[in-house]
């Protein structure tokens, strides 16, 4: 009998049956849905892909510590190789890209305006500094904000880090003022540490006005 079993394995072994019943979902499916496993029967596993892919989405969601740790380890060991086929795939596909987020630019306006008012109101919260320093750098690069004539068209420009910006708005405790604006001391230098500071709105827009009446 045991002689028969053998000979009966060896034949199928030799010509494996094109479906299998899953051991999980009971269905019967083609090899091909199954992985390959050299412990599993004609050298498959007993559980199709799809099972498979449940069992690990359910365990992913159990532990999200355990698979965190895992996919920092895996990307940073990867990380050269992810890069480098980034950069690749980027410069193949860079036309083809561009056109792409100029399209999705065109259709989801008002949901990028959206996402662009929540952004700015966290890190208005988070990190007031650096939202003063946006506008100061917008005011002097970007010729379409209103501000460009009177700051970057006149040579003015933003020479201020994160570090710089952040140590000023803590220098001078901006946090307590009610409009908090950056001020630069000569109106007529560029934004640098020695030159800004940070005080009221208010002030700061009478600072301006008599920099005009002089011109004048």
């Amino acid at each position: 009998m045991r002689m028969d079993l053998l000979i009966f394995e060896r034949k199928l072994m030799k010509n494996p049956p094109k479906t299998r019943v899953c051991n999980k979902c009971g269905k019967r499916k083609a090899l091909i849905l199954f992985k390959k496993n050299k412990e599993g029967r004609f050298g498959y596993s007993f559980i199709c892909k799809d099972c498979q892919n449940e069992i690990k989405r359910k365990h992913r969601k159990e532990n999200p510590e355990i698979y965190k740790e895992y996919d920092k380890k895996k990307y940073i060991k990867a990380r050269k190789s992810i890069l480098k086929r980034a950069k690749i795939y980027y410069i193949k596909n860079k036309a083809k890209k561009l056109a792409y987020v100029k399209e999705y630019a065109i259709k989801n306006k008002l949901k990028i305006a959206k996402q662009k008012k929540i952004y700015r109101a966290k890190l208005k919260k988070k990190q007031p500094w650096l939202f003063h320093l946006k506008s100061a750098k917008e005011r002097c690069n970007n010729p379409n904000v209103v501000g460009y004539i009177s700051y970057g068209k006149l040579g003015i420009r933003c020479l201020l880090s994160k570090e710089d910006i952040k140590y000023l708005w803590f220098r001078d405790k901006a946090w307590l003022l009610k409009q908090p604006s950056i001020d630069r001391i000569d109106n007529y230098k560029s934004y640098t540490l020695e030159n800004c500071r940070f005080i009221e709105l208010l002030e700061n827009c009478k600072h301006q006005t008599r920099r005009r009446n002089k011109k004048l």
